[in-house]
Parts: structure tokens; C-alpha cells; sequence
């Protein structure tokens, strides 16, 4: 089984999850994706690295969720747009899906499964403005002059908005406690603040798991204090930087994902185990 271990506030992973169990590697295949602000599925390839896996039921394109008309659409249409979507996959592959969320892609996402949580179970968001946007960095300046006016469609991302003060107060009251969620922000992110993607309030009780990625030389308690990184914040250390932009790329976050899903269904599989033991008119499935 691959495993994770953790070397003080430093964590690294064992590489590659052939030794998954076959139904757990099925699962692991499932994983669909929610873009961010600019992409279609001609930029799919963006994604492709975070989305392959020989074991999936389904391509990289059925599974990858742009959002709709580039993401300058009202944001009640592109959620509208998500949940549709979802429920073909999920019907499809038959099962709830493990979801990763990157840039707007993450409030589109967590919005999804506010509405519909029996169609998930794990949540991802890269560089996400699950709290909404509280600055305009200078690559969000630049994008808005590129793709279009933020202010337009997806003004409503901002944090001072009624619509995520709203969204907010529902993931403080009604997240599932049986949905896992966790938060990745890059040291390099251009676009959206690192303090900003790892903000989420769950409910009483729940906690989120958040990582940071790092060059390796800062992957320490010096670096940790230089940043000013929270100490339930663990390191993701890479050798190159990984940007807001190429994060559905990097093979370490890939890596990093895939077994902490390959943990999250062994521990499911073993409690189905210990209850069906002795009981022969019960299996696991």
C-alpha cells in the first residue's frame, strides 16, 4: 500500500500506488476536475496530467469540468452548469466522485456539493478562492485585462460579496462531516494569495487538511518562520516552482493527492472488513 509518512512538519510520499488494491486503484480513477477562470476544454491539457489514470471508466475530457463560457458567466449559471455535469459522471461511473478544484474552479466546486453532497466524496481545491478574493494580485490585474472584466461574471468571488459571505455561512453550517476536504496553495501562486486559499471555516468538529508548496531549501522550520506559514500547514516541497497556473501539472501535488485518497479508501475498506468478519451474509464491496 502506498503510504505517507511524516518527517516532523516536513511530508514526503512513497511514489507510484501499483500496490493499490484493484478496487481502490478503480476508485482512484475517478477523480473529475473543475477549471478555472479562462480554461474550455480546448485547454483541457492543462489538466490532463491530474486527470489520467488507465484504471478510469472515463477520458480526461468526461471528466474535466470547465466553466462555463470561460468563467464570465453569472455565477448561478456556471454553478447550475457544475451540478448537471456532476450527476452525469456520478451516474455514469456509478458512485460518488472525488472532485479537485482549482482557482474558480474551488467556489464553483464547494458550491456543487453543498447542493448535492451524495454525488462526492473527497474535495481538492488548488489555489482556490474558497474564501473569495480579498486583493487583486498583479496577475489577477493581468488576467482581467486578457480573458475579461472580473468585475463582470465573476464578481461575485470577491469576499465582500453577498454570494460568499452567503456560501461561507453554509460551509460553516452544512458541510458533510463524511466529505474530506483538502486545500493546496502554492508559495508562487500569481494569482490568488496563499493566505486566501488556505482559508476555509468548516463546521464544529471538522477539520480541513492544508499543504503548501514549496521550493525544497524552504521545506523546514527556518523556512516555516520566514514565511510565516501556520504550524498545521505541511510543506509539499518541489524542485522547480509550481505556479498558480501549472499546479494541476506538478506530479509531486499529483503524487501527493493520490495517497491521501489511496488512505482515505484503505481505511474505509478495513472498516467495511472488521464489520463484515464473522458475519458471512455481509461482504465488503
Amino acid at each position: 500500500m502506498a503510504t505517507a509518512e511524516l518527517t516532523g512538519e516536513h511530508q514526503t510520499y512513497e511514489p507510484g500506488v501499483a500496490d493499490v488494491d484493484i478496487s481502490i486503484a478503480r476508485d482512484l480513477g475517478q477523480v473529475v476536475a473543475y477549471g478555472g477562470l479562462g480554461t474550455s476544454q480546448l485547454l483541457r491539457f492543462m489538466y490532463d496530467p491530474l486527470l489520467h489514470d488507465p484504471n478510469s471508466e472515463l477520458s480526461e475530457e468526461e471528466r474535466f469540468f470547465p466553466p462555463l463560457h470561460f468563467g464570465l458567466a453569472p455565477i448561478e449559471e456556471m454553478n447550475g452548469h457544475a451540478i448537471e455535469v456532476a450527476e452525469r459522471v456520478a451516474e455514469q461511473v456509478q458512485g460518488p466522485l472525488d472532485a479537485e478544484g482549482h482557482s474558480l474552479g474551488g467556489p464553483i466546486l464547494i458550491h456543487t456539493v453543498l447542493e448535492r453532497p451524495d454525488l462526492f466524496k473527497s474535495v481538492t481545491i488548488h489555489g482556490g478562492v474558497n474564501f473569495g478574493v480579498t486583493k487583486m494580485t498583479p496577475g489577477a490585474l493581468i488576467l482581467e485585462k486578457t480573458v475579461g472584466k472580473v468585475a463582470g461574471g465573476t464578481g461575485d468571488i470577491h469576499a465582500d460579496s453577498d454570494y460568499m459571505i452567503e456560501q461561507r455561512r453554509r460551509v460553516a453550517e452544512e458541510w458533510p462531516e463524511d466529505i474530506p476536504v483538502s486545500l493546496v496553495a502554492t508559495l508562487a501562486d500569481d494569482l490568488v494569495l496563499m493566505k486566501d486559499a488556505l482559508r476555509i471555516e468548516l463546521p464544529p468538529g471538522q477539520r480541513a487538511e492544508r499543504n503548501v508548496v514549496v521550493p525544497w531549501w524552504f521545506a523546514n522550520d527556518r523556512g516555516r518562520r520566514l514565511l510565516g506559514i501556520p504550524q498545521d500547514v505541511g510543506f509539499i516541497s518541489t524542485k522547480l516552482p509550481v505556479t498558480h497556473y501549472n499546479m494541476p501539472q506538478s506530479r509531486q501535488l499529483i503524487e501527493h493527492h493520490r495517497v491521501i485518497r489511496a488512505g482515505i479508501y484503505s481505511a474505509a475498506q478495513s472498516a467495511v472488513n472488521s464489520l463484515t468478519s464473522g458475519r458471512p451474509h455481509l461482504r465488503s464491496v
